[in-house]
């Protein structure tokens, strides 16, 4: 019984994470392909329009399709968790910090 209230935990965490994780994603993908087009800024909707035109649709339904794809052929993502931990906690611990310093300190001499 615990076992499967664990599992419908997950899989409610993860059905109701997915649209927020997508958000992102989608919106810089098809910024960077309005850029790589020519296009320009995104155009002006209300904040209740989701897609804003027919570049982020198509955007959503091929990153939707993508990870569809990966999720019906990978078995085990020990390994893709594994890369994204290490690179992240690198990123965290040596990159970061100077990127930091950097940007808040990068004007004063010595």
């Amino acid at each position: 019984p615990f076992t499967t209230a664990g599992r419908l935990g997950v899989a409610i965490v993860v059905i109701t994470s997915y649209p927020i994780q997508t958000f992102a994603t989608r919106k810089s993908f098809a910024n960077i392909l309005r850029t790589l087009q020519g296009g320009g800024e995104p155009p002006k909707t209300p904040p209740s329009v989701f897609i804003n035109d027919d570049l982020e649709l198509r955007t959503m339904l091929v990153l939707l399709a993508f990870t569809f794809a990966v999720a019906l052929v990978v078995t085990d993502l020990g390994i893709m968790v594994a890369i994204t931990g290490s690179t992240g906690a690198a990123a965290i611990t040596f990159v970061f910090p100077g990127l930091f310093y950097y940007v808040t300190h990068g004007d004063e001499p010595g």
